[in-house]
């Protein structure tokens, strides 16, 4: 029974400290594409409007690269938009 509440006071710091919010770093290739004025985003579903992750290009290799911030809970969808 000891080494029961040895591992539970060990792990009690992992359950009570879980992370509730991860940084997700989206990409896409755009080297078959034309890609509009305004650029590509990420958006829609667990991200929020059609606006909600700018993408960039800024090292010229057709590879779009933003980061969000999201949490964990209950998945979700989301998709890339040309301008």
């Amino acid at each position: 029974m000891r080494k029961i509440y040895t591992l539970l006071v060990l792990c009690l710091p992992l359950l009570l400290g879980a992370q509730t919010t991860y940084t997700v770093t989206f990409k896409v290739s755009t080297a078959n594409i034309t890609v509009g004025p305004n650029g590509i985003y990420a958006g829609g579903g667990v991200l929020g409007d059609a606006l909600a992750v700018a993408l960039d290009d800024s090292d010229s290799n057709d590879v779009w690269t933003g980061s969000a911030t999201v949490t964990g809970a209950g998945g979700g969808k989301f998709i890339f938009l040309n301008s």
